[in-house]
């Protein structure tokens, strides 16, 4: 073996770790939440937060140590996402060891660094981007507003006299529903009966919705989907699932929609609960961030615009 393979081959000097005390950044997740228990490190669980630390500690933007001790490296998800939850883009804020990536893989250039990352996690698991931030930067704190998506079938909302099948196609009068009826959402509300293990006293089932919209229908393989985005300042466990749910029990006509009011009432109502499988995290959003930083001629605002998701 040569002396130059020899010098590659060998760990990293002391002195660069000595050197290198991380580095704050934020990487752009996009993943399929399918086989997952959701975002979230548990014991004994496949999430994708395990996965990605597995991938930075193979690539040695992480020691073991450092993943297995993650509050040490400042880790933080923007928002967190239920089992079978999906993200186009969600945010980690953490510190990583450059100076050890690029040790290891001395002819890379630190825009390379996504590629890497991303040959050692799943393909279901991308990272997009990442950003160097400032050193307070907290993925979630700093974090005006999130907005999410969930895609379903038209034929969900088939009204209770009418027979259900794959041809439904949503009527205009029933479209123009469906938006009256997600509209009543927006503004601050009590939600402790969209989640669970929270009263109706407590400050956070408080939560505000800024915007609740249907797209246009699409057709996809004969059949009609229609896309709801909410915006919100934050949700809680299962409450975007809970609200497509009682939308549809209106829209088919199962309920009035006055039962909507009804469930911010301090009483208790069991509101039924629509599949994960169709809520998508699409982005969160850093208006206040880029605001004070983006513009400091030293930190990049927070702007994933020039990411495109093709392998989710």
């Amino acid at each position: 073996m040569s002396p130059l393979i020899q010098i590659f081959q060998a760990p990293p000097p002391p002195l660069l770790g000595r050197l290198d005390k991380g580095r704050k950044v934020a990487l752009l997740l996009a993943y399929c939440g399918a086989g997952y228990y959701g975002i979230q490190i548990q014991k004994d669980y496949p999430t994708i937060e395990s996965e990605l630390l597995s991938a930075l500690v193979k690539c040695k933007c992480l020691t073991q140590e450092q993943a297995d001790t993650p509050n040490k490296i400042q880790f933080q998800r923007a928002a967190r996402t239920d089992k079978g939850v999906s993200a186009l883009g969600n945010i980690i804020s953490l510190k990583i060891s450059i100076l050890y990536f690029l040790f290891d893989y001395l002819f890379v250039t630190l825009d390379d660094v996504v590629d890497v990352i991303n040959k050692e996690l799943p393909n279901q698991i991308r990272v997009l981007s990442y950003i160097r931030t400032t050193k307070g930067f907290n993925s979630k704190n700093f974090c005006d507003s999130r907005t999410y998506m969930y895609m379903i079938p038209t034929y969900a909302f088939t009204p209770v006299n009418q027979v259900f099948n794959d041809d439904y196609r949503i009527s205009d009068e029933n479209f123009t529903l469906l938006n009256t009826v997600l509209s009543k959402y927006k503004g601050t509300h009590n939600f402790h009966n969209y989640t669970s293990g929270i009263k109706p006293t407590d400050a956070s089932a408080n939560r505000f919705i800024i915007k609740f919209e249907a797209d246009k229908p699409t057709i996809e393989d004969d059949i009609e989907f229609i896309t709801l985005k909410v915006t919100g300042q934050s949700f809680m466990l299962h409450h975007i699932r809970k609200m497509v749910a009682l939308t549809i029990c209106v829209v088919k006509g199962l309920c009035g929609i006055e039962t909507i009011e009804k469930s911010w009432l301090h009483d208790k109502m069991d509101v039924p609960r629509a599949p994960s499988e169709g809520l998508f995290l699409c982005q969160t959003h850093y208006t206040g961030y880029n605001r004070r930083y983006g513009t400091d001629g030293i930190h990049d605002p927070l702007d994933w615009s020039h990411c495109q998701v093709s392998t989710i």
